[in-house]
């Protein structure tokens, strides 16, 4: 075809009534598909920043695609069926020049399309629950590419946000707790709903496991600072975490395999193949697996996992979709993020600021202690993780459109396990007990399964006001089987679940060509019921809890340039409230929902002919219900149970519901600033860098349940905790929390990163590359002490990639944490760092 040509191979269709504003190309392209009743089939990067003309009046499809694409490079052609398929024409080559097997496209030789400018590459993301430029969304956005992911060796999801400021990921037992502009917590993961919602393809997960190995094959990763229930149906009030894979891709074979090779045994395979099977059809397979050994010496805490995802989308017409998705994952590691217990350091006993630091392996464990286990290689484990998902499309009419998403997962399996609790050594607490000694059997999940589904209406692109309208439900239920609790019954286990109904809202409206007023609302219904256990074969007490919220969303955009925005917004996120402990008399005690009322004033601005993008951001918190659940344990107390009275010793620490107080229910705030920058400073060279300060502290004056057992009679708010020096149910230390800075909430973090492309002779590309990061002490914990103390540090990662003329393979070498520093991440219930130096290297080759 001719270059700029829209003609396309079929018979001249009857003209019809066209209306279409001027806008964004691929808006107009959807009008056009509502429109004419067509199936239109483009890919986003070929239409990304580009403008339509206005179409309106009497006129063939050919005639209105010719004036939606006139002057673009790009034409269209039907298939047999009559899809229309937008295509590039390939404009002259000039200089060496190689072809992308995947596009068929001319590429210079410097990665660049021939006269075509130098500029940022824009992200299109779904933010507010529709496709959407970064620059437009009125909320702090970041995104991880997944082409960062594979290059970058990230395979968890705390690897895959190490380089974003404010953003503070930590492995914890069972999952990984998510920490954003200081709103987080260090509870493992599904002891409580996280204030940060993890997703994955927009489902919430409560737990994270999968993660471990689940990060493949993945277009991006979305995350959104501050309350965002409005929006998404889970409850969500410090932010999200959506991890979106890849879709099947109609009339298109394609794929991809990488092999990543590194230290400590380290060996993970991806692969994934796009299969079309008609034109109705198309079926997306991905699979991973990983091997890695253990950090620690003796070795403790491996990393080992399978994972399989299979995709089919089905679309018999232009107003239907349909999307199955399966995936199956296998969790054998024990290291932190995938097995029961916390895998800690005991190199130096209780470790105190930055002493682990002292010594030149922090890995390398001391004395007679070994890393959670009598040796190596003890402990194993053996979960599988079922995943099945749907999602319906339906376009009602040319504005109207319906998604329903329907979810369920299972989780199962055991853990093995060999414990040795510093600083008590072998026979802490119950697990010698009746004979078990240290080694015994975890049922964590016996079983765990949950529900959810969502139904969406909303607005078709191009439309001037943008809505969303949805229903949602999520429920799930936990059991799980601990060996002390065989002593306390035969029947053994506790359980708890939650049921969560809400129906949410928002709107995007223009007041004016510049001016847009944004509002959402949602009320939320939740059902908490938790089993607390058997008391000596008699029937297991029971609680339950039924709450009610309301959140909002209000606020104003104003484009200051046709690429400068400015946004202000006032909206509410919460997580629910729950149960805890059981009284002497039966009753559970409660705590009530945590609420996060938040004012964001932003800023978001594309210069400088688009090389250099700059985005800042101010934001100030107010919280009540702060679900600090740090539980302490205190021989001082004593409960009832079957009419006996049972001493809280540590022959009896199994009965943590009875024996342990947990404080809950304080006031805090956090005020911050925080500001990105992309620039492309030339053909080879592009820089980011992010920064953000934060001071988040709890109130000085509380009005909540600070009074907790034991503590002191003085003025205060005092959180009882047991310190890592002490011996288990032995001691217990009270803290004064009112003032203090909420955990994992440095005053300043910023990274950099640099990259320099040298384009070579042959057509192929070297790039060089590196990023910094740098962090402020903070505490880790609520309580301001030596062991919860992370001083100050810098982590640097360094990369070198190099691609082939026609960009099929690439290989790209690594080293992380280059000056192999420990980083404290938790010291509940011991202290946890995080991953030493490591290096390897990441071959892929796709087609």
């Amino acid at each position: 075809m001719a270059a700029d040509s829209a003609a396309v191979s079929a018979p001249e269709l009857p003209a019809m009534a066209f209306s279409i504003r001027p806008q964004l190309l691929g808006m107009a392209l959807n009008q056009l598909a509502l429109q004419a009743h067509q199936q239109i089939i483009f890919r986003p990067e070929w239409v990304q920043d580009r403008y339509s003309p206005e179409i309106s009046g009497m006129l063939t499809v050919d005639e209105a695609l010719a004036r939606l694409l006139q002057g673009t490079g790009l034409s269209a052609a039907r298939s047999s069926v009559g899809v229309i398929t937008i295509v590039r024409n390939e404009p002259p080559a000039t200089g060496p020049v190689r072809v992308d097997p995947r596009q068929s496209r001319v590429i210079a030789a410097n990665g660049h399309e021939p006269g075509a400018a130098v500029v940022l590459e824009e992200v299109i993301v779904t933010a507010a629950r529709f496709n959407q430029k970064l620059q437009k969304v009125s909320t702090s956005v970041a995104v991880v590419s997944g082409h960062e992911l594979l290059q970058g060796a990230a395979t968890t999801i705390a690897e895959a946000t190490r380089d974003l400021s404010g953003v503070q990921t930590t492995a914890q037992p069972g999952g990984f707790s998510i920490n954003i502009r200081g709103q987080g917590g260090d509870l493992p993961a599904g002891t409580t709903q996280g204030p940060v919602s993890l997703q994955f393809d927009g489902v919430y997960n409560i737990n994270s496991q999968a993660s471990t190995v689940g990060l493949f094959d993945v277009d991006r990763i979305e995350v959104l600072a501050g309350p965002q229930s409005t929006r998404y149906g889970p409850n969500a009030d410090g932010g999200v975490v959506n991890v979106v894979t890849r879709d099947p891709v109609p009339a298109e074979y394609s794929g991809y395999a990488a092999l990543n090779v590194g230290d400590h045994d380290r060996v993970r395979s991806e692969l994934a193949v796009n299969l079309p099977l008609g034109d109705a059809l198309a079926l997306r397979v991905a699979a991973a697996a990983i091997h890695r050994g253990s950090y620690f010496t003796p070795a403790q805490g491996n990393d080992v996992g399978q994972s399989i995802r299979i995709k089919l989308l089905y679309q018999p017409a232009e107003d239907f979709s349909l999307k199955l998705q399966y995936q199956l994952d296998h969790i054998g590691g024990t290291g932190n993020g995938s097995n029961v217990l916390p895998i800690y350091t005991t190199r130096v006993t209780p470790y105190v600021g930055d002493s682990i630091n002292d010594y030149s392996d922090p890995w390398r464990q001391g004395g007679d202690h070994p890393v959670n286990g009598l040796g190596a290689g003890q402990d194993s484990a053996s979960l599988i993780q079922r995943n099945l998902q749907a999602h319906a499309s339906y376009l009602m009419s040319h504005s109207v459109a319906l998604d329903v998403v329907a979810s369920y997962q299972r989780l199962g399996g055991a853990e093995d396990v060999c414990t040795n609790f510093p600083p008590s050594g072998p026979g802490w607490g119950p697990w010698t007990t009746g004979g078990m000694g240290n080694c015994f059997t975890i049922h964590e999940f016996h079983p765990f399964f949950q529900y959810s589904g969502e139904a969406r209406l909303h607005g078709t692109p191009g439309q001037p006001v943008v809505w969303n309208l949805g229903l949602y439900h999520w429920n799930y239920y936990w059991a799980s089987y601990w060996p002390f609790q065989a002593i306390a019954g035969p029947a053994g286990g506790t359980s708890n679940s939650t049921a969560t109904n809400a129906v949410f809202g928002e709107m995007t409206r223009p007041l004016t060509r510049r001016l847009r007023w944004v509002g959402g609302a949602r009320q939320s219904f939740d059902l908490r019921r938790q089993n607390f256990g058997p008391d000596g074969g008699q029937p297991t007490p029971t609680g339950s809890l039924r709450e009610r919220h309301f959140d909002y969303r209000a606020g104003l955009e104003f484009d200051l340039a046709p690429r400068s925005m400015m946004y202000l917004t006032a909206s509410s996120g919460y997580r629910p409230g729950g149960l805890n402990q059981l009284l002497p008399d039966g009753r559970a005690t409660t705590f009530a929902n945590e609420v996060n009322d938040a004012l964001e004033l932003g800023s978001k601005n594309l210069l400088l002919d688009k090389r250099l993008e700059i985005n800042a951001a101010a934001f100030y918190y107010r919280q009540r219900g702060y679900q600090d659940l740090d539980k302490y344990f205190t021989p001082a107390n004593t409960v009832v149970i079957n009419g006996q009275t049972v001493v809280c010793d540590a022959t009896n620490v199994g009965l943590y519901s009875q024996c342990q107080t947990p404080t809950f229910g304080l006031r805090a705030h956090a005020l911050g600033l925080e500001s990105q920058l992309r620039f492309r400073m030339s053909e080879r060279d592009q820089l980011k860098v992010s920064a953000s300060w934060l001071n988040a502290r709890f109130d000085r004056h509380q009005s909540g349940p600070c009074a907790v057992l034991g503590a002191p009679t003085a003025p205060g708010c005092w959180d009882g905790y047991n310190p890592e020096g002490g011996a288990q149910g032995a001691s217990v230390a009270f803290f004064n929390i009112a003032g203090a800075v909420q955990p994992h909430s440095p005053k300043f973090a910023g990274t950099s990163a640099y990259e320099r492309m040298f384009p070579l002779a042959s057509g192929a590309r070297l790039s060089l590359g590196g990023d910094f990061a740098y962090s402020t002490g903070y505490y880790v914990n609520p309580v301001e002490d030596a062991y919860g103390w992370q001083p100050a540090y810098w982590l640097v990662n360094l990369a070198a990639s190099f691609a082939s003329p026609t960009g099929a393979w690439s290989a790209n070498a690594y080293v992380h944490n280059l000056a192999d520093y420990a980083v404290k991440t938790s010291v509940l219930p011991a202290t946890t760092i995080g991953e030493p130096r490591t290096y390897g290297v990441v071959i892929n080759r796709k087609w």
